[in-house]
């Protein structure tokens, strides 16, 4: 089994700083301060753009309310209907650079992380209920799962965090530079980690230990996606590697040459069971589809 690359997307004039994928499309922002959304199949930009006042770092989906968040380097936090593509409600509360977005839809709460380690709780109508200071540096990476929130930091810590109380459960020092990548397995258990320090590292959800780690990649990894039964890293150094979840061995390592990224590839995403996303400082992003080997 293979993993060839089947569309290419190259739309944007700066680097690719977030995407996200909601039913057939994808939704992109990049240091042009435009949000764009391209279809899954062909790669094909449709009439959905907007355009910002300042970059956005991450971008969200509320499903249930068909809501894309924007969250800006200056603080500002969007929600833009997908299907009538208007402007729902716009807010900046702190100021702050935001990171990171996951939706809590059991409390119907939008959770954001910023750059000095603030979490902003917020109802979709995108009013303020609380913030937390974690006092922990960037929250590049929030995830979400049935009991609470887990929260990638940059003091290096990975932290577990019960909802609705918010009260912090666990606390794990984890990554030499900060916790920048977050991927969760219900299913087993284990969250997969990926830091500044190029390492991946797997761990018990539920006692915290740490259950195996790898030396992944060179550089920073920016992105950790499960697509399948395999996992898919990033990283600044170029490459995007597929890793199995069984044995965890690389099964194969893609750059520039096999059809890759000829810059930092900023993160990646699941779009199904048989196709990921990459996106990269290059301005592009790459669909990549599984094919059997003959």
């Amino acid at each position: 089994m293979t993993w060839r690359k089947s569309v290419v997307i190259s739309g944007h004039s700066a680097p690719i700083y977030a995407c996200t994928v909601f039913n057939e499309f994808i939704y992109s922002t990049a240091g042009d301060r435009f949000v764009t959304r391209w279809n899954t199949a062909d790669g094909k930009q449709d009439a959905f753009t907007v355009k910002l006042d300042a970059p956005a770092y991450t971008l969200g989906i509320v499903e249930s309310e068909r809501l894309l968040i924007i969250g800006c380097t200056n603080g500002t936090i969007i929600a833009i209907h997908t299907d009538s593509k208007q402007l729902v409600w716009e807010h900046n509360f702190l100021g702050k650079a935001l990171f990171s977005a996951v939706d809590c839809p059991a409390e119907k709460w939008l959770v954001l992380g910023d750059a000095e380690g603030h979490l902003l709780v917020l109802d979709y109508t995108g009013k303020l209920l609380t913030t937390f200071h974690l006092d922990c540096g960037k929250i590049r990476s929030i995830k979400h799962t049935k009991t609470g929130l887990f929260i990638g930091c940059q003091d290096g810590s990975w932290r577990q965090l019960e909802l609705p109380t918010f009260n912090e459960i666990r606390k794990q020092q984890a990554h030499e530079g900060g916790v920048v990548s977050l991927s969760i397995n219900e299913f087993t258990h284990t969250l997969l980690s990926g830091g500044k320090d190029a390492h991946l590292r797997l761990w018990d959800m539920l006692t915290g230990k740490l259950l195996q780690e790898w030396p992944a990649h060179y550089q920073t990894i920016y992105g950790i996606a499960q697509c399948g039964d395999e996992i898919i890293t990033v990283s600044m150094d170029k490459t995007i590697k597929i890793w199995d979840s069984t044995e965890w061995k690389v099964t194969q390592r893609i750059e520039f040459k096999q059809g890759g990224h000829n810059r930092s590839v900023n993160g990646c995403l699941a779009i199904d069971q048989n196709r990921f996303l990459t996106f990269s400082d290059d301005k592009s992003i790459l669909i990549f589809e599984c094919k059997m080997e003959n």
